[in-house]
């Protein structure tokens, strides 16, 4: 999933690049674990010896920056409903 068709318009652009960049890598991570084999990432995961996708039930968000945190979650979620995020900076949950 491609971080630029996620967004929407209630999130104010331009991003640091460095933020857009966090946010996807955490995309490809979330990816690689439960993308099926047709991903690019779970591809990638199933020739690493892996071919079945994990079954990931929470996320643990442990970055300083609450602003980062709302846009992973509000972008992760969109495509992982059912999992639960959970900051380590305040103890927020997110749920699933």
């Amino acid at each position: 999933m491609k971080l630029a068709t996620a967004l929407n318009t209630s999130i104010v652009l331009p991003l640091p690049p460095s933020t857009i960049d966090l946010v996807q890598e955490s995309l490809n991570e979330l990816e690689f674990l439960t993308g099926n084999v047709s991903t690019h990432f779970g591809a990638m995961r199933a020739k690493l010896g892996y071919p079945e996708p994990w079954k990931i039930h929470f996320v643990e968000i442990s970055r300083n920056d609450g602003k980062l945190e709302e846009l992973l979650v509000k972008v992760a979620r969109e495509k992982y409903p059912d999992m639960d995020f959970l900051s380590l900076q305040d103890g927020t949950r997110w749920g699933g």
